[in-house]
């Protein structure tokens, strides 16, 4: 990476809350929820963020959830821009919508808006590290080391060790029990966390080779859509053409670049 790279925290806030109904409702999802303090959980990742003073923040979101959103906005001088999607479309489509707003040579910090973090100076110091690896263009997840067999998240398998980080040798969907408990014993797994960081040429260049359909339409539908103050209305009628996947299936498990940092 380059010495004074700019980094997007790109926030993912469209999620439907569908595996906590009804206590996340669909007219109200989890992000939207005072659960662990008195702001809501997309708030909370707002102020992680800005921690970092980017120049911009990115949030991708649902059009049914505009108004949401805006009002789990903070008070900041720092540029809050909003993506809504016309429909869900999961976050492979989402994630390059982000991208092509970006320059080539930014870099993009991908969470989701409904993580809870006791410590996020921890996440903060991990994002420095990273920076100052050299000319690296590999795609850095976070992960953190497990402390007991979670069934709540994703795996990822570590590869060869280089400096702080680990080649990523394979992922691991949410496991059952017994499962879980291997990976916790075996040592050599991780918590996917869902959060990475790309240089955004990088990511669009992998997209172009493996799913080239989805960067046509996203182009196309951020041509046609409409753009009112900070807040970019997706084109329905080129998004709703792309495929329904998610990042992790149709980008994580075709690629040889990625590269996993251990909280």
């Amino acid at each position: 990476m380059k010495k004074n790279y700019n980094v997007i925290p790109v926030i993912l806030a469209g999620g439907s809350g569908s595996r906590l109904w009804p206590l996340s409702p669909q007219n109200l999802p989890k992000q939207f929820q005072r659960i662990l303090s008195s702001e809501s959980l997309l708030s909370e990742t707002i102020s992680r963020f800005l921690k970092i003073k980017p120049k911009e923040i990115l949030i991708l979101g649902n059009h049914f959830h505009s108004e949401l959103i805006k009002k789990n906005l903070p008070e900041t001088k720092t540029n809050i821009s909003i993506i809504l999607e016309p429909i869900q479309k999961n976050t492979a489509p989402a994630i390059t919508m982000a991208a092509l707003k970006a320059n080539p040579e930014d870099y993009l910090l991908v969470s989701p808006s409904d993580h809870y973090l006791p410590d996020p100076n921890i996440l903060h110091t991990k994002i420095q590290e990273i920076g100052e690896l050299t000319e690296d263009d590999s795609i850095f997840l976070f992960g953190i080391k497990p402390s007991y067999p979670s069934l709540s998240y994703g795996y990822i398998e570590k590869g060869k060790k280089s400096g702080f980080t680990y080649e990523v040798k394979s992922f691991k969907e949410k496991p059952n029990k017994k499962k879980a408990e291997i990976y916790l014993k075996k040592k050599k797994y991780l918590w996917n966390t869902g959060i990475f960081l790309f240089r955004v040429g990088k990511f669009l260049a992998e997209m172009k080779k493996v799913e080239p359909k989805i960067l046509k339409l996203c182009k196309q539908a951020i041509i046609n859509s409409n753009i009112e103050e900070n807040t970019m209305h997706v084109n329905e009628q080129n998004y709703k053409k792309t495929t329904k996947n998610f990042y992790r299936l149709c980008i994580i498990r075709k690629i040889k670049s990625f590269k996993s940092h251990r909280n």
